[in-house]
């Protein structure tokens, strides 16, 4: 008795078919199904000025909708102080308002934001405080290599503080244009190259051990006896020219923040998203922005800084 039996390519063909087509369903989604929420953002310090803006969220289908509110009132409260006290706002545009008072480190402040969203009254909240400076010490010395090549080997020391969450972010600034001969190597020329930057106080890229980073951040946990230690490598070169034009006379510096954890997650967050595959799709798996506002969107919190001088 034979094993074997036939089957027209016709019908082998149509029961594929039928395995493929059978479970696919359209799902229609429209922005009637969307619900706007409030998009706060201010991250303040006390060496410059404080702003805060608030939009709305939109949906992605409707590109024409406007992201302004109307109808918004911020009111920020210092909670630290006896009594507390509000601080003077004034809006400036649309979206933008400003505040009049400096923030003051070690102090809590609380942000609400009442608004009229597609007729609902929503009212939003968010904490935010400023950390102290950071305690640094840096060692800054330019070395050339076998090749003749100048780079900075940049010797870093964090202290941890005893009252402070101790979250930390560091990277390279621009500072513009001072009366220096030597310059980082942003052109991209050679393997140790950075990336151009196009706008004044832009990042950009530095080294640290074999990686280039943008941003590096330093949490409570890679403190070891109360310090963190460390080294970058930036390569540097002595009035640049090419055909991107000349960077002579440039002035950079190593900024360390110290920052609350909201705004470390912020930051951690939003550079994983701008790293990301823009092209991966639907296999992808979302990536959220931190936030610290409550009934929205977006980041209140303050930092404190300190600036390195790039200068061997």
């Amino acid at each position: 008795m034979s094993r074997y039996f036939h089957i027209s390519p016709w019908v082998l063909l149509l029961t594929i078919s039928t395995i493929f087509f059978s479970c696919e369903s359209s799902i229609e989604y429209t922005c009637s199904d969307f619900k706007s929420r409030v998009v706060l953002e201010s991250i303040f310090s006390p060496d410059s000025s404080w702003h805060v803006q608030v939009t709305k969220s939109k949906c992605r289908f409707n590109p024409d909708e406007e992201i302004f509110i109307d109808d918004v009132n911020v009111q920020i409260t210092n909670i630290s102080a006896d009594p507390q006290y509000d601080l003077n706002v004034d809006r400036l545009d649309k979206s933008q308002f400003h505040v009049k008072n400096k923030c003051i480190p070690g102090n809590l402040y609380r942000i609400l934001v009442e608004s009229m969203i597609d007729g609902e009254l929503v009212r939003s909240e968010a904490f935010g405080r400023v950390p102290a400076v950071p305690e640094t010490f840096v060692d800054i010395r330019e070395i050339k290599n076998d090749a003749g090549v100048s780079y900075f080997e940049i010797d870093f020391k964090l202290k941890q503080s005893g009252i402070e969450e101790n979250y930390y972010i560091m990277n390279l600034v621009d500072l513009g244009e001072e009366e220096s001969d030597i310059v980082i190597d942003t052109l991209g020329n050679g393997n140790e190259g950075g990336t151009q930057s196009p706008n004044e106080n832009a990042i950009v890229d530095f080294r640290n051990g074999s990686d280039g980073l943008d941003l590096e951040f330093i949490d409570k946990d890679d403190f070891t006896s109360g310090e963190y230690n460390g080294t970058m490598y930036t390569p540097v070169r002595s009035n640049i020219s090419g055909p991107n034009g000349s960077l002579a006379n440039k002035k950079y510096a190593m900024r360390v923040r110290s920052v609350s954890q909201d705004l470390f997650e912020f930051y951690k967050t939003l550079d994983e998203y701008d790293n990301s595959n823009p092209y991966a799709g639907s296999i992808s798996n979302p990536l959220d922005i931190h936030s610290n506002v409550s009934n929205g969107f977006g980041i209140f919190s303050g930092y404190n800084q300190t600036l390195h001088l790039i200068k061997p």
